[in-house]
């Protein structure tokens, strides 16, 4: 039951993490700066921080590795734990815009 709370809060934090970085007014100056470089890698990753579903991904992967660490879950239902944060943390960013 201990992991299932984990994965909620992860889930949840996942969620937050993607609307800060994609939607919120306080990033809005660093994707305004990376948007403005000419470099391939800052404008790929201000091409990302524009995409809910792209930022996703990384929030997803992040929090579900910080919870696979904090919980001891073993390392191969990483990708499992990471994939469907992945899917639901963006429906819940875009459902908070509504």
């Amino acid at each position: 039951m201990a992991d299932f709370a984990f994965f909620i809060g992860a889930l949840l934090t996942s969620a937050r993490l993607n609307r800060l970085l994609v939607r919120d007014t306080i990033t809005a100056p660093m994707r305004a700066v990376l948007d403005a470089q000419k470099s391939p890698v800052p404008r790929f990753a201000a091409a990302a921080l524009i995409c809910v579903w792209c930022t996703g991904v990384y929030t997803a992967t992040a929090t579900a590795a910080y919870t696979h660490w904090l919980t001891g879950i073993t390392w191969w239902a990483l990708p499992l734990t990471a994939g469907s944060i992945a899917w639901a943390a963006p429906v819940l960013a875009n459902w908070l815009d509504d």
